[in-house]
This record gives structure tokens, sequence and C-alpha cells, in this order.
């Protein structure tokens, strides 16, 4: 090589290499301008609160089963649940409300509407069977059922009223 071509090569790869400086401080510059207007905020501890905060709550404002402690002397008994003051609905209308997610379907194996095949091994164990897995809930090799059909709400003679109803399907 002679002189001639090592000037070129120094030249040219100088010129490369401002190039690429060149295109890093653009690159610099373009992010600090981009992300000005997120500098005043990004620091405070409220909004990065509100951002990272879960989309829904609990909500613990309306209790359906109040514990009171017993008015009796003896220490022993446990406290129990005062009932639902909630309002008796019909068992057609809570149905709808509530009994039909599951049961129109058969979600979490739960008997469809007037299916008598799925319905007679839970009639085997008579109607109060029924009532008490509807209102307390119910785990079982057939499926689940959550208490109250998942509404804490409703009073135990709207969930008896809605069995009555789903079994008055079964006779037609």
């Amino acid at each position: 090589m002679n002189n001639n071509e090592d000037e070129i090569f120094v030249r040219n790869f100088s010129l490369v290499l401002a190039g690429l400086i060149i295109i890093g401080l653009m690159a610099f510059i373009l992010a600090n301008v981009v992300t000005e207007k997120f500098a005043g905020t990004s620091g405070d501890s409220a909004i990065i609160a509100e951002r990272i905060s879960p989309v829904g709550a609990p909500n613990t404002n309306e209790a359906t089963i109040v514990f009171e402690t017993s008015k009796k002397a003896d220490a022993g008994s446990p406290n129990t649940p005062k009932e639902s003051t909630a309002e008796v609905e019909g068992g057609k209308v809570v149905y709808e409300k509530v009994c039909a997610v599951c049961h129109a379907q058969g979600i979490a194996g739960a008997p469809k509407f007037a299916d008598t095949s799925a319905w007679s091994s839970r009639l085997a164990k008579g109607k109060q069977a029924l009532y008490a897995n509807a209102i307390n809930g119910y785990m079982g090799d057939a499926g689940y059922m959550p208490a109250k059909g998942g509404d804490m709400k409703l009073h135990d003679d709207s969930v008896r009223a809605a069995v009555d109803y789903m079994l008055t399907s079964l006779e037609n």
C-alpha cells in the first residue's frame, strides 16, 4: 500500500465515525425531546400508584351476613350469623337474574334447566338437599355450585323459590 491509499482509508474511516457520532447525538436529543413531557409526572408517587393499581377491587361496602356477639352468658357458644334482610324475590326472577347464568348452559356441571336426566340423581337426594346445596354451596364430582349462586345478597327463601321454579320445569 502506498501513502495515498492510507490517507483515503483514514479519511473514509473518519467520515464514518463522524456520521455515527452525529446519528447518536441526534437520537439522544430526540429521546430527550420526546420524554420531556413525561419528566414532570414520572416521579409523582400518586400517579405511579394509580398507574399500577388493579383495575377492579372487591366491594366491601355491603355485608350480607353480620355476625353478632351472643347475648347468652355462656362464652363457649360461637357467634351465629344473622339472616340477611334482603327482600324475598320470586323463583322465576331469581332464576333469570342469577341461576340462568350456569343452569341455562350447564356451566361448571350445573344441570340444565328442564333436563330431567341431569336432575334425576339430584332429586333422589331430596328437595331439602337441593335447598341446602343451593343456599350453602356444593362442590362434588358432578360440578360446583356457589353459595346462593354467587349472589350473597339473596334471601334464603328466594333461593328456595328459584329451586322450586327449576323443579317445576321438570314436571312439564
